[in-house]
Protein backbone atom coordinates (compact mmCIF):
# COMPACT_ATOMS: atom_id res chain seq x y z
CA UNK A 1 0.00 0.00 0.00
CA UNK A 2 2.96 2.08 0.87
CA UNK A 3 4.28 1.65 -2.86
CA UNK A 4 2.04 4.41 -4.68
CA UNK A 5 3.23 7.36 -2.25
CA UNK A 6 6.63 6.24 -1.92
CA UNK A 7 7.30 6.34 -6.00
CA UNK A 8 5.43 9.88 -5.87
CA UNK A 9 7.56 11.26 -3.27
CA UNK A 10 10.99 9.79 -5.43
CA UNK A 11 9.37 11.34 -8.22
CA UNK A 12 9.07 14.69 -6.34
CA UNK A 13 12.29 14.42 -4.88
CA UNK A 14 13.86 13.81 -8.20
CA UNK A 15 12.27 16.76 -10.21
CA UNK A 16 13.10 19.27 -7.60
CA UNK A 17 16.85 18.12 -7.03
CA UNK A 18 16.87 18.38 -11.25
CA UNK A 19 15.05 21.75 -10.95
CA UNK A 20 17.63 22.87 -8.45
CA UNK A 21 20.66 22.07 -10.89
CA UNK A 22 19.15 23.68 -13.42
CA UNK A 23 18.78 26.93 -11.90
CA UNK A 24 22.67 26.41 -10.07
CA UNK A 25 23.80 25.98 -13.47
CA UNK A 26 22.16 28.98 -15.28
CA UNK A 27 22.99 30.92 -12.07
CA UNK A 28 26.46 30.36 -12.42
CA UNK A 29 26.57 31.23 -16.40
CA UNK A 30 24.25 33.96 -15.66
CA UNK A 31 27.49 35.67 -13.19
CA UNK A 32 30.26 34.91 -15.79
CA UNK A 33 28.09 36.89 -18.04
CA UNK A 34 27.63 39.58 -15.22
CA UNK A 35 31.12 40.22 -13.85
CA UNK A 36 34.57 40.23 -14.72
CA UNK A 37 36.43 36.79 -14.52
CA UNK A 38 39.17 38.07 -12.10
CA UNK A 39 41.74 35.91 -10.32
CA UNK A 40 39.17 34.30 -8.02
CA UNK A 41 36.87 33.60 -10.41
CA UNK A 42 39.11 31.78 -12.48
CA UNK A 43 40.31 29.94 -10.09
CA UNK A 44 36.76 28.47 -9.09
CA UNK A 45 35.76 27.57 -12.60
CA UNK A 46 39.36 25.75 -12.43
CA UNK A 47 38.04 23.65 -9.72
CA UNK A 48 34.76 23.12 -10.98
CA UNK A 49 36.23 21.56 -14.13
CA UNK A 50 38.08 18.82 -12.76
CA UNK A 51 35.09 17.91 -10.81
CA UNK A 52 32.02 18.61 -13.33
CA UNK A 53 31.46 22.73 -14.14
CA UNK A 54 27.69 21.87 -14.88
CA UNK A 55 25.83 19.94 -12.26
CA UNK A 56 22.51 19.03 -14.69
CA UNK A 57 24.09 16.20 -16.62
CA UNK A 58 24.44 14.08 -18.00
CA UNK A 59 24.51 16.85 -21.51
CA UNK A 60 23.90 16.11 -25.42
CA UNK A 61 27.23 15.63 -27.43
CA UNK A 62 26.82 19.51 -28.66
CA UNK A 63 27.25 21.21 -24.48
CA UNK A 64 29.46 18.87 -23.92
CA UNK A 65 31.54 19.68 -26.65
CA UNK A 66 31.46 23.46 -25.61
CA UNK A 67 31.86 22.39 -21.65
CA UNK A 68 35.01 20.58 -22.67
CA UNK A 69 36.22 23.92 -24.58
CA UNK A 70 35.18 26.15 -22.17
CA UNK A 71 37.47 24.63 -19.70
CA UNK A 72 40.01 24.33 -22.34
CA UNK A 73 40.56 28.12 -22.70
CA UNK A 74 40.75 28.17 -18.77
CA UNK A 75 43.89 26.01 -18.77
CA UNK A 76 45.28 28.62 -21.69
CA UNK A 77 45.22 31.19 -18.55
CA UNK A 78 48.33 31.54 -16.35
CA UNK A 79 47.99 30.08 -13.05
CA UNK A 80 49.05 33.18 -11.50
CA UNK A 81 46.85 35.60 -13.69
CA UNK A 82 49.05 38.28 -14.12
CA UNK A 83 48.11 41.43 -14.88
CA UNK A 84 48.39 41.72 -18.75
CA UNK A 85 45.99 38.58 -18.59
CA UNK A 86 43.68 40.05 -16.19
CA UNK A 87 43.55 43.58 -18.09
CA UNK A 88 42.93 41.52 -21.70
CA UNK A 89 39.86 39.62 -20.12
CA UNK A 90 38.87 42.78 -18.37
CA UNK A 91 38.49 44.78 -21.63
CA UNK A 92 37.08 41.66 -23.00
CA UNK A 93 34.72 41.99 -20.55
CA UNK A 94 33.18 45.35 -21.14
CA UNK A 95 33.92 45.53 -24.82
CA UNK A 96 31.27 42.67 -25.13
CA UNK A 97 29.02 44.16 -22.46
CA UNK A 98 28.89 47.67 -22.62
CA UNK A 99 27.28 49.91 -20.18
CA UNK A 100 23.95 50.45 -20.31
CA UNK A 101 21.73 53.28 -18.44
CA UNK A 102 20.10 52.03 -15.90
CA UNK A 103 16.36 52.71 -16.44
CA UNK A 104 16.56 51.81 -19.94
CA UNK A 105 17.87 48.54 -19.18
CA UNK A 106 14.80 47.62 -16.96
CA UNK A 107 12.22 48.58 -19.94
CA UNK A 108 14.13 46.55 -21.84
CA UNK A 109 13.68 43.71 -20.12
CA UNK A 110 9.97 44.04 -19.02
CA UNK A 111 9.56 44.81 -23.13
CA UNK A 112 11.12 41.47 -23.81
CA UNK A 113 8.92 39.79 -21.10
CA UNK A 114 5.51 41.41 -22.52
CA UNK A 115 6.35 40.40 -26.45
CA UNK A 116 6.75 37.14 -24.64
CA UNK A 117 3.45 37.00 -24.04
CA UNK A 118 3.97 36.53 -20.07
CA UNK A 119 3.43 39.35 -17.13
CA UNK A 120 6.91 41.05 -16.98
CA UNK A 121 9.14 39.74 -14.38
CA UNK A 122 9.46 41.99 -10.87
CA UNK A 123 13.53 42.40 -12.10
CA UNK A 124 13.75 43.30 -8.21
CA UNK A 125 12.06 39.89 -6.93
CA UNK A 126 14.68 37.87 -9.25
CA UNK A 127 17.70 39.45 -7.81
CA UNK A 128 16.54 38.91 -4.12
CA UNK A 129 15.70 35.26 -4.59
CA UNK A 130 19.66 34.89 -6.66
CA UNK A 131 21.13 36.73 -3.53
CA UNK A 132 19.04 34.58 -1.34
CA UNK A 133 21.20 32.12 -3.15
CA UNK A 134 24.72 32.94 -2.20
CA UNK A 135 25.12 34.61 -5.27
CA UNK A 136 26.72 38.20 -6.27
CA UNK A 137 24.22 40.61 -7.77
CA UNK A 138 24.16 44.13 -8.00
CA UNK A 139 21.54 46.46 -7.21
CA UNK A 140 19.56 46.88 -11.09
CA UNK A 141 18.50 50.12 -10.12
CA UNK A 142 21.75 51.48 -9.74
CA UNK A 143 23.59 49.68 -12.14
CA UNK A 144 21.86 48.62 -15.71
CA UNK A 145 21.33 44.69 -16.06
CA UNK A 146 23.82 43.21 -18.41
CA UNK A 147 20.67 41.66 -20.40
CA UNK A 148 21.85 38.01 -21.38
CA UNK A 149 22.73 37.90 -17.18
CA UNK A 150 19.51 39.15 -16.54
CA UNK A 151 17.27 36.18 -18.97
CA UNK A 152 19.58 33.88 -17.78
CA UNK A 153 18.56 34.60 -14.12
CA UNK A 154 14.78 35.26 -14.69
CA UNK A 155 14.63 31.52 -16.54
CA UNK A 156 16.48 29.99 -13.14
CA UNK A 157 13.64 31.88 -11.14
CA UNK A 158 11.25 30.33 -13.53
CA UNK A 159 12.56 26.77 -13.16
CA UNK A 160 13.73 26.70 -9.55
CA UNK A 161 10.92 25.13 -7.02
CA UNK A 162 11.58 27.94 -4.49
CA UNK A 163 10.98 30.10 -7.49
CA UNK A 164 8.55 29.84 -9.80
CA UNK A 165 8.74 26.34 -10.46
CA UNK A 166 6.88 26.57 -14.16
CA UNK A 167 6.09 23.26 -15.59
CA UNK A 168 8.10 22.11 -18.34
CA UNK A 169 5.51 22.43 -20.72
CA UNK A 170 5.15 26.45 -19.99
CA UNK A 171 9.14 26.75 -19.64
CA UNK A 172 9.34 25.21 -23.71
CA UNK A 173 7.27 27.84 -25.01
CA UNK A 174 8.99 30.27 -22.94
CA UNK A 175 12.00 28.83 -24.55
CA UNK A 176 11.29 27.89 -28.18
CA UNK A 177 8.90 30.85 -28.85
CA UNK A 178 10.93 33.83 -28.12
CA UNK A 179 13.77 33.58 -25.39
CA UNK A 180 16.35 31.08 -27.45
CA UNK A 181 16.24 33.17 -30.24
CA UNK A 182 17.44 36.13 -28.25
CA UNK A 183 19.82 34.28 -26.70
CA UNK A 184 21.52 32.82 -30.41
CA UNK A 185 21.36 36.52 -31.40
CA UNK A 186 23.50 37.96 -28.18
CA UNK A 187 25.50 34.99 -28.23
CA UNK A 188 26.62 36.01 -31.71
CA UNK A 189 26.65 39.21 -31.39
CA UNK A 190 29.25 38.26 -28.34
CA UNK A 191 31.52 36.01 -30.55
CA UNK A 192 31.90 39.12 -32.91
CA UNK A 193 33.22 41.40 -30.26
CA UNK A 194 35.49 39.21 -28.58
CA UNK A 195 38.56 39.03 -28.94
CA UNK A 196 39.44 36.45 -26.50
CA UNK A 197 38.69 32.59 -26.69
CA UNK A 198 37.07 32.33 -22.91
CA UNK A 199 34.43 34.55 -23.65
CA UNK A 200 34.02 33.09 -27.64
CA UNK A 201 33.51 29.89 -25.43
CA UNK A 202 31.81 31.01 -22.65
CA UNK A 203 29.05 32.53 -25.55
CA UNK A 204 29.03 29.21 -27.15
CA UNK A 205 28.50 27.23 -23.82
CA UNK A 206 25.57 29.70 -23.16
CA UNK A 207 23.78 28.83 -26.30
CA UNK A 208 24.64 24.94 -25.97
CA UNK A 209 23.04 24.91 -22.63
CA UNK A 210 19.96 27.36 -23.67
CA UNK A 211 19.45 24.53 -26.64
CA UNK A 212 19.81 21.40 -24.35
CA UNK A 213 16.76 22.70 -21.63
CA UNK A 214 14.56 23.59 -24.62
CA UNK A 215 15.78 19.95 -26.06
CA UNK A 216 14.63 18.70 -22.76
CA UNK A 217 11.47 20.96 -21.44
CA UNK A 218 10.12 19.66 -25.22
CA UNK A 219 9.97 16.44 -23.93
CA UNK A 220 8.61 17.35 -20.69
CA UNK A 221 11.84 16.57 -18.65
CA UNK A 222 13.80 18.18 -16.02
CA UNK A 223 16.63 15.91 -16.53
CA UNK A 224 17.99 13.36 -19.37
CA UNK A 225 16.76 9.96 -17.55
CA UNK A 226 12.98 10.64 -17.89
CA UNK A 227 12.58 10.28 -14.59
CA UNK A 228 10.72 13.58 -13.64
CA UNK A 229 8.63 14.19 -16.31
CA UNK A 230 5.45 15.97 -15.24
CA UNK A 231 1.65 14.97 -15.54
CA UNK A 232 -0.56 16.50 -18.15
CA UNK A 233 -2.35 18.34 -14.97
CA UNK A 234 1.02 19.70 -14.09
CA UNK A 235 1.65 21.15 -17.24
CA UNK A 236 -1.45 23.28 -17.53
CA UNK A 237 0.37 24.78 -14.30
CA UNK A 238 0.46 28.99 -15.11
CA UNK A 239 4.22 30.50 -15.84
CA UNK A 240 3.47 32.55 -12.63
CA UNK A 241 2.53 30.08 -10.61
CA UNK A 242 4.41 30.42 -6.88
CA UNK A 243 5.35 27.68 -4.60
CA UNK A 244 5.86 28.61 -1.19
CA UNK A 245 8.12 27.02 1.06
CA UNK A 246 8.13 27.06 4.26
CA UNK A 247 11.13 27.24 7.02
CA UNK A 248 12.87 24.00 7.30
CA UNK A 249 10.73 22.19 4.90
CA UNK A 250 12.85 22.82 1.39
CA UNK A 251 13.68 19.76 -0.24
CA UNK A 252 17.40 18.22 0.41
CA UNK A 253 18.90 18.61 -3.30
CA UNK A 254 22.51 17.18 -5.06
CA UNK A 255 22.95 21.12 -6.29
Amino acid sequence: MTAIPEAHAKKAADESSARACIAADLLLIAGLHDHEADHGAIVGLWARCYDGLLQAGPFGSELRGAIARFCQSLTEIPSYVDDATAATLTADFRRIHPAEEPARGARQTRGLEDRAGHTPADVGAVHRWAQRRGHRVEDWRQTAPDQLAMRLRHLAYLVASDGVAAPAAGLHHYLAGQLLDWIDRSVKDMIARSETSLYRDLAVLTAAYAHELERRFGLGLFDSTGSSRPSKDSRRMPMTRQVPVASGTRPQTRC
